[in-house]
Formats: C-alpha cells, structure tokens, sequence
C-alpha cells in the first residue's frame, strides 16, 4: 500500500487530486500536480504523462541519474513516440492482457518509447 509505504518511509505522494486528497487525509506528505510540466522532489524531476485506460490513468517520467518511465494502468497508444523523447533508461510497463498491454502491445509499445 503506497499510503503505508510513505507513512513509514517519511515519502511524499505525488499525483493527480484524488490521490493526493485521500493522502492529504491521511496526513501524509503530498505534491499536486496533472500532466504537463515538471516537478522536482528530492533531486527527482518528475512529469505526469498521458495513460490510456478508464478513470483518471496517468503515467510518471522521473528523471534523476536515469530516466524511468512508469506507464501506469494502461494499453498501448501512439502517444508513447513523444513520451520516448524523454530518452527513457527504464520502462515499467503494465503487461496482462485482458485490462492492459498484453506481450505483443508491450513489444510494440518499447518501439514506440525507443
């Protein structure tokens, strides 16, 4: 549980307002934000970025020594070309098949990140 995580490791909770409201209530340490420009958060540099999936989906870039991205929920959509511009290190990519990406969408899906 990220909630739990952040308690007991003094972390802060960044993401969109439904997550932070919920961690705010919880007391814990938060940074607001939507996809667009950056953020910095203990030397990370950190972008939400488009997902595609129902809700409110958001994927993370963080960037400190390495770029990693973290897709989030979410499927295969052409959108991964421009978030590859960021020069990713390392892709987190959700791979399940039936709610997500399955292995054929996640191998297209590193073509479009590069």
């Amino acid at each position: 549980d990220a909630f739990e995580i952040a308690k007991n490791n003094d972390a802060t909770i960044v993401g969109i307002y439904d997550i932070v409201k919920e961690a705010d209530e919880k007391g814990l340490k938060t940074e607001l934000m939507n996809i667009g420009g950056p953020i910095k958060v203990k030397n990370w540099e950190i972008r939400l970025v488009p997902a595609t999936h129902s809700g409110n989906p958001i994927g993370f870039v963080l960037k400190k020594d390495k770029t990693i991205y973290h897709a989030g929920d979410t499927g295969l959509f052409m959108d991964m070309m421009l978030i590859g511009e960021y020069n990713i290190d390392v892709a987190l990519l959700p791979i399940g098949g039936r709610y997500t990406m399955d292995i054929e969408q996640a191998l297209e899906a590193c073509k479009l990140l590069k």
